[in-house]
């Protein structure tokens, strides 16, 4: 029996009431953490030099993780060969782990669809070595917080 001021919820209501809140947030959390990539706690800034000197602008620095289940990030040197990875357009970081290291540049397209190297980046691009081109063995470590990854490369 219920005594005054106090409201007897039937144990059914309780239950159901728990599972329809609580069915949508399991469903969340196995979409979130399965079969999607993982981001770490690392952010990997660096200088790129080529034939020892800082790279030109517009290079792009890719660091793609030995672990399946990491997500690969980039970065774009600046006019010094700086460049800083991020996971996408709004989140820094690196996968901690080893990861291979390409470089990647390309051309601007004119209007009527021609391409267009800045700088002399076409001569740069012809010239990469296979270990950061077209098949990438360079690898490098990224670890959890900071890190500061300078790439050295020698022209062919």
């Amino acid at each position: 029996m219920c005594s005054e001021g106090v409201v007897m919820i039937p144990r059914r209501a309780v239950a159901r009431s728990f599972l329809a809140k609580s069915i949508p947030a399991f469903i969340l959390v196995l979409a979130v953490g399965c079969g999607s990539k993982s981001y770490t706690n690392a952010t990997v800034t660096g200088v790129l030099k080529i034939d020892g000197r800082s790279a030109p602008a517009g290079i792009t620095v890719l660091f793609q993780p030995d672990v399946e289940s990491g997500s690969s990030s980039s970065g774009i040197t600046d006019r010094d060969g700086r460049y800083e990875l991020q996971y996408n357009a709004i989140r820094k970081g690196a996968t901690a782990g080893m990861n291979t290291v390409s470089l990647l540049i390309e051309p601007n397209f004119t209007e009527e669809g021609k391409p267009s190297w800045p700088d002399g980046l076409e001569q740069v691009r012809k010239r990469l070595p296979a270990e950061v081109g077209q098949n990438p063995t360079l690898k490098k470590a990224v670890e959890l917080g900071p890190n500061a990854i300078d790439i050295e490369v020698t022209l062919r």
